[in-house]
């Protein structure tokens, strides 16, 4: 009888784990980033915080945007795990980015290999980034 007690409840937590995935990955991006990035992921461009959403997938489909994503403080220096931030990561690209395209989505050890890169300065980056995805452009 607890065998098969345990055999239906370990059965529904892996049948609700994506909705568990989506409501931790919602509730890490509340309190790491949406003090910053707002819920939606508009930011504060007047304090230099900037707008992520139409930049997300342009930076996604390139491999130094995808390092940038990762490298950047508040994603590099968060209290998450490689794990978590790779949920939060392509949950914020599902949920947030504006646009029609899609990125693939990030591994552990992608999260790992950039988050073991440390980033100089996040403007200059996103500066040069936001040139190659639209050259003459400076957003």
């Amino acid at each position: 009888m607890r065998a098969k007690l345990l055999s239906m409840v370990v059965g529904l937590c892996l049948l609700a784990s994506p909705a568990l995935a989506t409501e931790r990955a919602q509730a890490d991006y509340m309190v790491h980033c949406q003090g910053c990035h707002l819920a939606d992921g508009s930011g504060f461009p007047e304090r230099g915080v900037p707008d992520m959403r139409s930049v997300l997938i342009p930076f996604a489909q390139i491999e130094e945007g995808r390092g940038y994503l990762i490298q950047v403080p508040g994603s590099s220096l968060s209290s998450l795990s490689d794990e978590r931030l790779t949920v939060l990561i392509n949950w914020i690209l599902q949920e947030l980015a504006q646009g029609s395209e899609t990125a693939e989505p990030y591994s552990i050890d992608e999260v790992t290999h950039w988050r073991a890169i440390p980033l100089e300065d996040p403007g200059v980056a996103r500066a040069r980034l936001l040139e190659m995805i639209s050259p003459g452009s400076n957003d």
